[in-house]
């Protein structure tokens, strides 16, 4: 009996003030062929894998949200199944003027305004994670 008491006061904050369940899914698959005749600037290779995020958050007076979830990659040719795991804890401040981001997130479309100058295919395709803080006003 105890048990189910403390079952429910510990249920009932998240009853009364208005929390919502929210969850994410991505697939993202890549393959990019740089094979380049006798360059100098780049060595030829190819780079190729699908990338599963599971994400599961709480989301509460509509703009904060705390996620975590996990980040898997498999790049085809590796014999191992899964190539690369992170686990993703973050907390999210989202409204019309401000993004923020703080802990491990994943970094679709975060960096979309930076050139390509900035960052390798490489990175874009295996480093998924953003460990740290964003902030986009």
């Amino acid at each position: 009996m105890k048990s189910r008491i403390f079952v429910i006061v510990l249920c009932l904050p998240a009853l009364l003030f208005g929390q919502k369940l929210k969850w994410n899914t991505e697939f993202d698959f890549f393959f990019d062929n740089t094979e380049f005749a006798k360059s100098t600037v780049t060595r030829d290779q190819t780079m190729a894998g699908a990338t599963l995020t599971q994400e599961l958050g709480w989301e509460f007076d509509k703009n904060h949200r705390i996620f975590g979830g996990v980040d898997a990659m498999k790049s085809l040719g590796s014999h191992d199944f899964v190539t690369d795991f992170h686990l993703l804890a973050y907390y999210q401040l989202e409204n019309e003027n401000t993004l923020f981001k703080a802990g491990v997130f994943h970094r679709h479309g975060l960096f979309d305004d930076y050139s390509n100058l900035f960052f390798q295919d490489s990175i874009d395709y295996f480093k998924h994670t953003v460990e740290g803080l964003y902030l986009k006003k």
